[in-house]
C-alpha cells in the first residue's frame, strides 16, 4: 500500500530523514575538522622535537672541541699579557723559539676561529632547513 505525498505522516518521516542527514553531515564535518587539527598539531610538535634534537646533537658534537680551543687560546693570551717577563722573554728569545711561539699562537687563534666558523656554518644550515620546512 502506497501513501500519497500529501499524507502528513509521509512529510513527518521526510522531515525527520532530512534532519538526520543534516545531523550526520555536521557530525562528520566536526570529526574531519578534529582529525585535521590533531594532525596539524602533531606534525608541528613532531617537527619542533626534531629540530630540538638536531640542535642538541650539534651542541654535543661541537661543544668540547670549541671549549678546548677557547681554553687553549685564552691560556696563551693570558700568558702573553699577564707576565711582563714572559712577554719580554718571548720578544728577546732566539729566533727559533720566537718563531715557534709565534706559530703556536697563530695556530691557537686559527683553531679557535675554525671551530667557530664550523659551528656557525652548521647552525646556518640548521636554520635554513628550519625555514624551508
Amino acid at each position: 500500500m502506497y501513501r500519497k505525498a500529501s499524507d502528513p505522516h509521509h512529510s513527518l518521516v521526510t522531515a525527520m530523514t532530512d534532519n538526520a542527514t543534516i545531523i550526520v553531515a555536521v557530525i562528520s564535518l566536526t570529526g574531519t575538522l578534529l582529525v585535521v587539527i590533531i594532525t596539524v598539531w602533531s606534525n608541528f610538535y613532531s617537527d619542533k622535537r626534531k629540530r630540538l634534537s638536531e640542535t642538541e646533537k650539534l651542541v654535543k658534537k661541537y661543544h668540547d672541541p670549541l671549549l678546548f680551543a677557547a681554553q687553549d687560546l685564552q691560556s696563551r693570551l693570558y700568558n702573553i699579557t699577564a707576565y711582563n717577563n714572559h712577554l719580554l722573554g718571548w720578544m728577546y728569545s732566539d729566533e727559533r723559539r720566537k718563531e715557534n711561539l709565534s706559530r703556536y699562537t697563530c695556530f691557537l687563534v686559527g683553531q679557535y676561529l675554525s671551530w667557530t666558523y664550523i659551528l656557525r656554518r652548521q647552525t646556518q644550515f640548521l636554520l635554513t632547513r628550519k625555514t624551508a620546512s
